[in-house]
């Protein structure tokens, strides 16, 4: 029996989640192909986008309980959150 190595879990910097937000909302590009440049998996951006709606809500850009029942801030506050950041 040989034993596997564990690798360890990536952790990237706030402005390197910043930058792959940029990209994906300040482009007409695909989120697949912006996963893709960054070596990321596409449902790894959108938690980014979700995280950053839950914490633009937080500081007033939209309702927090719209955004916890699951209901998008919006792309608008979305970007308004990135510019800001």
């Amino acid at each position: 029996m040989t034993k596997k190595k564990v690798q360890k879990r990536e952790r990237y910097s706030e402005k390197f989640k910043v930058n792959v937000l940029r990209t994906y909302l300040g482009s007409p590009r695909s989120l697949n192909s912006v996963a893709e440049q960054f070596d990321l998996y596409p449902q790894q951006i959108l938690r980014w986008k979700d995280m950053l709606e839950f914490h633009a809500a937080l500081k007033g850009l939209k309702k927090p309980e719209k955004v916890v029942k699951g209901k998008s801030a919006g792309k608008k506050a979305v970007k308004r959150a990135v510019k800001k950041a």
